[in-house]
Parts: C-alpha cells; structure tokens; sequence
C-alpha cells in the first residue's frame, strides 16, 4: 500500500512540473480558416440598404430606372407625415406606380403608416401590392412580379463583418502600432470605413511580447471609441461593447452586433 502511495505521489509530482513548466495547452487555431469563415458569417439581421441595392441593382435586379424616393417627399407622394418615418429608401415609377419603400418608423407609429398607405393604394386603386415586416421595417412592394420581389427581400443577407480591412506585416504597424516581430502569428480586421466600428482580432504574440501588443491594441481601440462617442451612435454601441478575451496564447478582440456568436465560431477554427 505504501508503494503504490509513494508511486501515485511520484506520479502527481511530475505531473505538476510539466503543467509548470508548459502551461495548459490549447489546440492550435487556423489562421486561414478563421478569415474564411469568421470575416463571412452572415447577420440575422438586414440593412434597408441592403434590401434596397438587392431589389434595385444587378442585371436581374426587379426595380430598374425608377424615380429615387426622398425622405422628404414622402407626404408629396404618400401623405407620410414626417414625424412617423425614421428613415425611408425606396424607388417609384410615377405613371405606372410600380415601386418598393423600405420604411423604418419612428418608435410608435408603425401602425400610422400602415394605415397611410393602406389609404394611398385605395385611392390609386393599386392592388398588386404586398406588405413585408422585417427587422422592424415595413417593406412595400408594387410590381408585377411580386414573387420574386418577396423572394429578394426575404433572400437578402449581408455580413456581419461590413466594410473591413485586413491587415498584413506591411501596415501593421502604421494601423494598429504592433511590429510584426511580436508577434507569431494573427488574423486581424479592421473598419475600412468611417461610418462603421466592426472589427475582429486574433492574435498569437511571441514569448515576452505580450504586454506590449496589449497596450497597443488597447490604445487603437480607445481611440475608435473616442472618435464614436459622439457621431453614429449605433457604431458607438458596438465598440464600446466589444468583448476581449483570452483563448490559451491568443488574445481575442471582437467589435460586432453578435460578439458571442463570433467567438464561438473562432474557436471551432481548429
């Protein structure tokens, strides 16, 4: 009995210096698969731009050569008072009334609007119509071929990751301060726009290296926050809670309407 203690104890003892000396372990995560799969999920949620460029732009697009709808034009052509829509995109063809309209309403007034057009195509006596709710915009629809018009607007994704940059050993430095020495290895993405703060980091630094990549990641991402905190507030929103983690060696930065989603598809990227 003494003898097997001594062995498990032995046993344990080793065991303990290897963790001490190695750390956890963590499986390695690809790179390459990370930006293929990562940098292309796609959002549960559409943009009225989107579904606007979806209906209206591309050689099979339905909506072609019609007349823009201006946010302000909207109680000429409909009797949409301002005060209901938050904002509006759409196209119309004045003769023959064929159009779309993607209406995000101001908070309550919804059913306004349904009842404003409802009594618009009445009096136009326009019957080929059809109302879509989606994403909590009200999506109206005159065409002739309007089972393919349901078919794009039902259709129509877009990233999660819009209007991103990637970033190589070549800017590194100049954009986000880190020498490329420091690190082994990395996948990050950064906002190529004004108007947007999604963004996603994976990164792997060399031994020692790791205090000062932080810092400078921690300095580029207060500065987006600095530079929203007044202007776009919905991007605001999401650099101001975006999620820093840790994954084993890899530090992880996400910046997304959907940070958790994110994460869990970067760590199946083995």
């Amino acid at each position: 009995m003494i003898l097997k203690k001594q062995v498990v104890c032995t046993f344990l003892f080793l065991m303990g210096c290897f963790f001490l000396t190695t750390g956890c372990s963590t499986e390695k995560l690809d790179m390459k698969k990370i930006k293929e799969e990562v940098t292309n999920i796609e959002s549960d949620k559409t943009s009225m731009r989107a579904i606007s460029l979806a209906l209206s732009e591309g050689e099979d697009a339905i909506f072609k050569d019609l007349n823009y709808i201006y946010q302000y034009n909207l109680e000429e052509l409909f009797k949409l008072e301002q005060d209901l829509v938050q904002e509006a995109l759409g196209s119309i063809n004045k003769d023959t009334k064929e159009m779309y309209l993607i209406i995000e309403p101001s908070e309550g007034k919804s059913d306004d609007i349904k009842k404003t057009m409802i009594t618009y195509f009445e009096s136009n006596e326009i019957k080929n119509n059809k109302l879509i709710e989606k994403n909590n915009y009200l999506i109206y629809l005159v065409t002739d071929d309007m089972e393919e018009a349901v078919k794009v607007v039902n259709d129509t994704k877009e990233p999660l990751f819009a209007m991103i940059m990637n970033l190589t050993d070549d800017n590194l430095e100049s954009m986000i301060g880190i020498n490329p020495k420091d690190l082994k290895d990395y996948v990050i993405y950064l906002p190529m726009s004004i108007t947007n703060t999604n963004l996603y980091m994976v990164i792997e630094p060399e031994k020692g290296a790791k205090d000062t990549v932080v810092k400078a990641v921690d300095e580029y991402l207060n500065r987006l926050e600095k530079n929203f905190e007044t202007y776009l507030p919905d991007q605001y929103e999401i650099i101001k809670n975006r999620k820093e983690t840790t994954y084993g060696d890899y530090l992880i930065y996400i910046a997304s309407t959907d940070n958790d989603r994110v994460l869990k598809e970067i760590k199946n990227c083995k």
